[in-house]
């Protein structure tokens, strides 16, 4: 209908008004991706997940070597509530008194960096405990 509406008022050469921004998105789409792609400067990353169990105590150890050695951006710790693995089911309740969950401990960086910390940390965690997959950031590293 505003497509119409448009075309309309080109022919008959009265000043047309200004189309909806839904119209005008859909007209100058490739435009404005060309505009985007020139605002947003992408840069390749890595994401990295680790799995592991709280009880295997080796969050800390991962963490002081992600930050102080390889220098990585940013770290995030994710607990699970409930898991299942090659070890059975992990699960947290108000009567258990040990802490056996699933914790998730995932990071970012260049691929120089991620490639230095997935050596080490291939030394003392299972290789399937560990994945990873290409990603782009908009900031610069």
């Amino acid at each position: 209908m505003f497509e119409m509406m448009w075309n309309k008022s080109k022919k008959s050469g009265i000043k047309a008004k200004k189309a909806p921004l839904a119209y005008n998105y859909i007209v100058n789409s490739k435009t404005r991706l060309i505009h985007m792609e020139k605002m947003i400067k992408s840069v390749d990353v890595i994401i990295v997940r680790i799995y592991i169990l709280e009880s295997s105590n080796l969050i800390k150890k991962i963490f002081d070597h992600l930050e102080k050695t390889v220098k990585i951006r940013g770290i995030s710790l994710f607990r699970g509530l409930k898991g299942f693995g090659e070890t059975g089911e992990h699960s947290s309740s108000v009567f258990d008194v040990r802490w056996d969950l699933p914790i998730i401990i995932e990071f970012f960086d260049s691929e120089e960096k991620v490639k230095i910390a997935l050596e080490y940390l291939n030394t003392f965690i299972k290789a399937e405990h560990i994945v990873f997959w290409k990603a782009q950031t908009n900031t610069e590293l």
